[in-house]
């Protein structure tokens, strides 16, 4: 199994999505941190153990002291394939860097684009913000992704207007379906939308040509507008059997699962003074438990902030 890694740097966010932390969620301290130090060790273990993707996330990944440096840090393990997830906010600041570093693809939350729509599922005025950044990372020849929580009642009408905007970028649009977590649990049924819904009001306007899987998004072309449009669909089409993704959380936690509490707890083994061997023995523990996952377990303790996106 090629490894996927995606490594959350940070739980801090400069916004405040509802369905991604809840109220009064108390942040990590800077020494809860997995340090940039052992995050290289690992990923270099990791590398040796066949990991091919790294995906950067957070929290906002950005938000991280020294994020400019580790990013250089690891464009020298020379991965094949290095991505970062982000808001968006401060993505004109860093364009430069992440070219520099050979970041191949940012994938930027975009929920929408209406001034008063992102405010009320954010709670932060940074809309002009996000699209400057993306415009600065495309202007840089990065591909970029813009991925969309599906909310009915709230960003179902933007439907078309956000394939315009992916149109007019000529960048890949996924909407993902909106997730029980914890918190945000008894919105669950107020708002989520299967994905065959959402296709089918595309379908409405624009004849579509399915395009198959692209890891866990099932993506189809917009003929009409030259654009894919791509649907992760945790609830509705789980895709667990053919899932390769280990997470690190920000505090150093190896989990197999988005959706499962089973974790290891890498800073602890890291700070007794662990060799590259029981390391890679952890890892290959946590590989064989997520070859035995089929489906969703939907136990998740933690929140998505608490996890990384």
């Amino acid at each position: 199994m090629d490894i996927y890694l995606r490594l959350s740097l940070t739980d801090r966010c400069n916004m405040r999505c509802f369905y991604c932390a809840p109220k009064g969620y108390k942040k990590l301290l800077r020494r809860d941190l997995l340090s940039f130090e052992n995050i290289l060790f690992v990923l270099g273990i990791l590398k040796s153990m066949g990991m091919r993707k790294l995906r950067i996330t957070g929290g906002e990944p950005l938000l991280r002291k020294g994020f400019a440096a580790f990013i250089k840090k690891v464009s020298k393990l020379d991965i094949h394939e290095v991505c970062i997830s982000t808001n968006g906010s401060l993505l004109k600041d860093y364009a430069g860097v992440l070219k520099e570093s050979g970041v191949k693809r940012v994938n930027v939350s975009l929920d929408s684009l209406n001034e008063g729509k992102f405010m009320l599922i954010t709670g932060r005025n940074l809309l002009r913000d996000v699209i400057e950044g993306i415009d600065a990372v495309l202007e840089r020849g990065l591909e970029v992704k813009v991925n969309t929580v599906a909310m009915r009642g709230i960003n179902d009408d933007e439907v078309f207007d956000l394939l315009g905007f992916a149109k007019e970028r000529e960048l890949t649009l996924r909407f993902i379906e909106f997730m029980p977590f914890p918190h945000a649990k008894h919105k669950f049924s107020q708002y989520f939308i299967p994905y065959r819904e959402l296709l089918e009001i595309i379908r409405e306007r624009y004849a579509v040509e399915y395009a198959g899987f692209k890891g866990v998004a099932e993506e189809f072309w917009v003929k009409e507008l030259g654009i894919k449009v791509g649907f992760i669909a945790p609830v509705s089409k789980p895709f667990c059997g053919g899932c390769n993704r280990l997470r690190i959380t920000a505090d150093g936690k190896l989990r197999v699962c988005l959706h499962s509490p089973k974790e290891f707890d890498l800073k602890g083994i890291l700070r007794e003074g662990a060799c590259r061997e029981r390391i890679a023995a952890v890892v290959s523990k946590a590989l064989e438990i997520k070859r035995s996952i089929k489906e969703p377990a939907w136990e998740a303790r933690r929140d998505m902030v608490g996890i990384g996106g």
